[in-house]
């Protein structure tokens, strides 16, 4: 499936979907337990250093919503958002903001893995 020719996700690279539906997608990707996620080393690097684990980006798939603009990725299938969650107790209750890449709509890459203060 080719983002740009599913309406569900909007066309690339002027139509970005809603927020609504570019985070159902990410939940339906997450639910999948096939390889579907992908990490970069610098996500991988972030995610130590705070103490969270890709359990923790999978519980922030759940329940975080898209915060801030989708924007299209460096290809014709992929768009870029930011998704947000409550942190644990136990890590001081910060929020954190997880930089995602959905591509070709059945892939979910994490660019990035970063503390987002509550405002």
């Amino acid at each position: 499936m080719i983002m740009s020719n599913d309406l569900t996700l909007g066309t690339w690279p002027d139509e970005p979907p809603s927020p609504l539906q570019l985070i159902e997608q990410i939940r339906q990707i997450a639910k999948q337990d096939d390889g579907s996620i992908g990490f970069s080393n610098h996500a991988i690097e972030r995610l130590l250093s705070r103490g969270y684990s890709d359990r923790d980006v999978l519980r922030g798939f759940r329940i975080g919503d898209i915060k801030g603009p989708i924007l299209p990725g460096d290809k014709s299938s992929e768009w870029k958002c930011e998704v947000v969650f409550p942190g644990t107790e136990e890590r001081g209750s910060r929020n954190i903001g997880v930089v995602t890449i959905v591509q070709r709509g059945s892939r979910l890459f994490v660019k990035t893995v970063m503390w987002k203060d509550k405002r």
